[in-house]
């Protein structure tokens, strides 16, 4: 179809019209901008075939595996300690305890002042839980800790007790901060601001790998 008879099947009935003699072709006049629009449509060259050619790329080198030898990529741990290091899982501690003091300082509710400061190898606990939590499945975040569940559950005895309690990983998750709450624009501390120090640092990685 060309450009100007879709250009006039999706006119609207309001433009502007002359009525035409029987018999005759009758064409819609339009006025101002619409009449700019076809104008330029018009001087458009219809497409009478479309070819796609993909784009050709050199094979320069073939993919390749690229993780450092003293990796052994049949233990997961130690993959997710390549892009999870221990000076990147001290800089969330840092941020995620200045993001939950700013944030108490602000709200003297009783029941939020029992907050510790939390380490490297905690935030180590919650991560893992949080990947626990992926693969194995409970109706409600507290059925991961329920003993008396646990008994009747497929998943019994899910291991999460031995390593952080329900309320300490509710505490977590709720002050869990990847950057630095400072250097949020206008001073306003926000749970996401920007994944900075996760992005530094797997831009090193792949910088030296």
């Amino acid at each position: 179809m060309p450009f100007r008879d879709i250009s006039m099947a999706l006119a609207p009935s309001n433009i502007v019209t002359e009525m035409y003699p029987p018999g005759s072709d009758p064409q819609p006049i339009l006025t101002g901008k619409r009449a700019e629009a076809v104008a330029i449509l018009k001087q458009i060259p219809e497409a009478n075939e479309v070819r796609f050619e993909p784009i050709q790329t050199d094979k320069k080198r073939a993919p390749k595996l690229q993780i450092p030898p003293y990796i052994d990529i049949m233990e997961p741990y130690q993959i997710f300690s390549l892009f999870f290091t221990e000076d990147l899982f001290k800089v969330l501690a840092d941020n995620t305890n200045m993001y939950a003091y700013a944030k108490l300082s602000k709200n003297m509710n009783p029941h939020h002042r029992n907050w510790r400061s939390t380490t490297p190898g905690e935030l180590k606990a919650f991560v893992g839980a949080q990947i626990y939590m992926g693969f194995t499945k409970e109706p409600q975040l507290k059925d991961y800790w329920d003993e008396e569940k646990h008994n009747k559950s497929v998943h019994a005895n899910h291991p999460l007790s031995n390593y952080i309690t329900c309320f300490r990983f509710e505490q977590l998750k709720r002050f869990f901060h990847i950057s630095e709450p400072s250097e949020v624009p206008g001073g306003f501390i926000s749970t996401y601001y920007r994944p900075e120090p996760t992005e530094e640092e797997e831009l090193q990685l792949s910088e030296e790998n």
